[in-house]
């Protein structure tokens, strides 16, 4: 009998300890870092915008001094251009900061005039018209129009979204951290867990281990590709988690389940797959698209299948919106499937 208790309770501190390992080897790799990054700068999605115009007037000048643009298209494509840049900077602000409510930028008429000038000059024959009529497209894509993209489908598709949103600045785990944590999905001084809805207060990252034992998701698992940058820092598939919660999903796939072992706010796993809870499904079906086709890596059919059942079944919400806004302001891309949500039924396969 005393055996039995002795043992008992040597199982007991060994599982504590274990479990105290865990929390702790969960921070430290929260902490690594390895190379210079940029501090977060919730303006970098503007300047970054203002980047791209000043771009595209060097280019139309060089351009019509070429005798590839007449001066009256030229002028056109000048103005249009202008009432875009007016749009992005109200007032004439160069950098105004970008705020979570803002409105998509009206940009579709101006975008749609553009584009039939470079249809009917055929800029595809012409290398400096086909860089201005690219640094058109992806400074409409920073802006939230992929009209772009109407016309294409599958393979083409994809590859042309990988185009559109390729290139973010990265900012490093440790600085993609501090944005979400203090920003993206602070409310009010506080971090709500995606999976267990359990929050904690904080105004910076969070410690991994209790009390407050909050870390970062890697929705696409570091182990099947998010392991090192700029995957591993794009908060476009990142989103903070109980401590217990992430490491209980670790790198299982997603999808549904019936019989759980182990379950907690509305999300569960059964050993072999995990389901999120229900306000978190179509972010994670949307998350999944976009890192298919930023970094080019395959979703498998059982588990695609689900996703696309969670797209379907949970919609675009405000929130998800709304944060699609913030990460660009930082990361000067932008999740085309929330902006878009309709080019998932245009691709076969991801």
């Amino acid at each position: 009998m005393k055996k039995n208790q002795l043992l008992r309770s040597m199982l007991l501190v060994l599982l504590v300890l274990l479990t105290a390992f865990n929390l702790s080897f969960a921070e430290v790799e929260d902490d690594e870092e390895q190379g210079n990054f940029p501090p977060p700068d919730p303006n970098y999605g503007t300047i970054y915008r203002n980047q791209i115009i000043s771009n595209i007037m060097t280019n139309i000048d060089s351009t019509t001094s070429s005798g590839e643009l007449s001066p009256a298209t030229s002028f056109f494509i000048k103005r249009r251009i202008n009432e875009i840049s007016e749009v992005i900077n109200p007032a004439g602000d160069r950098a105004p900061v970008l705020k979570a409510s803002s409105k998509h930028y009206d940009i579709s008429a101006q975008l749609g005039e553009l584009n039939t000038v470079f249809d009917v000059t055929r800029a595809s024959e012409s290398p400096k018209l086909e860089i201005l009529k690219k640094d058109i497209d992806k400074l409409a894509a920073t802006t939230g129009s992929f009209d772009s993209c109407n016309s294409l489908s599958n393979e083409a598709l994809k590859e042309k979204l990988h185009d559109l949103v390729g290139n973010h600045r990265s900012l490093g785990y440790n600085g993609i951290r501090q944005a979400m944590f203090s920003d993206v999905d602070n409310e009010g001084g506080k971090v709500r867990c995606v999976y267990t809805a359990r929050q904690v207060s904080c105004n910076s990252t969070p410690s991994a281990n209790p009390p407050q034992a909050m870390n970062t998701e890697h929705t696409w698992p570091k182990s099947l590709g998010a392991g090192s940058e700029p995957a591993k820092s794009d908060i476009n598939h990142l989103y903070p988690t109980d401590t217990f919660a992430n490491s209980t999903r670790s790198s299982y796939p997603f999808g549904n389940v019936t019989n759980p072992k182990w379950a907690q706010g509305g999300s569960s796993f059964d050993g072999d797959t995990f389901m999120p809870r229900e306000d978190h499904r179509g972010k994670v079906a949307r998350a999944y698209f976009y890192f298919s086709v930023r970094y080019n890596l395959q979703i498998k059919d059982a588990e695609e299948k689900v996703l696309r059942e969670w797209h379907a079944k949970y919609p675009v919400t405000q929130e998800e919106k709304d944060r699609n806004e913030k990460v660009c302001g930082y990361q000067g891309n932008r999740n085309p499937f929330v902006d878009r949500p309709d080019f998932v039924d245009k691709i076969k396969n991801f």
